[in-house]
């Protein structure tokens, strides 16, 4: 019987039996009973989907700023004007698929329930995860803390790529 606890009870100090299931929406249940996993399903979809949504549109610019630039009467020329346009297509193309990273932000914000915008859904997340895994209980744990160096290395590394690039 799923009422009676168990894992659960030792988990959250209470069994499915014994939760609120009850509410105006499913999400409104979830994100009442279980935040934490909400909003980290919310964040982690949406931010994977920016981050190749944003990846492509460096990508498009870097590589349009890659294409030579002809000039004085190279430029005058059809290869010289092939390139010009070459370039121009890869910065619309990148400009594109920014106001598409924008329009899909904008779209997000006004469509998010329960947090006033996305920054707001991220500052929470982050506080229950610090609360739950690394300040539970007062004291911090060891390996939640162990774990944050490989993360602030990974951020470091990836710091120092974008500048070389």
């Amino acid at each position: 019987h799923v009422g009676h606890g168990g894992f659960l009870n030792k988990q959250w100090g209470r069994g499915f039996g014994q939760a609120d299931c009850f509410g105006k929406s499913p999400g409104g249940v979830m994100q009442r009973e279980m935040e934490f996993e909400f909003a980290a399903s919310r964040v982690t979809f949406f931010q994977g989907i920016m981050s190749w949504i944003l990846a492509i549109t460096v990508e498009l610019g870097i590589t349009g700023w890659q294409v030579p630039v002809p000039t004085g009467a190279a430029a005058e020329t059809n290869e010289g004007r092939a390139l010009l346009a070459k370039r121009q297509l890869y910065y619309c193309a990148s400009s594109s698929v920014a106001f598409l990273f924008l329009w899909m932000l904008a779209f997000f914000n006004w469509h998010l329930p329960f947090y006033q915008n996305y920054f707001q859904l991220v500052h929470r997340l982050l506080s229950l995860t610090w609360e739950r895994y690394i300040a539970h209980g007062g004291a911090p744990r060891f390996t939640a803390l162990a774990a944050l160096a490989p993360l602030v290395a990974s951020i470091w590394f990836g710091i120092q790529a974008m500048m070389l690039a």
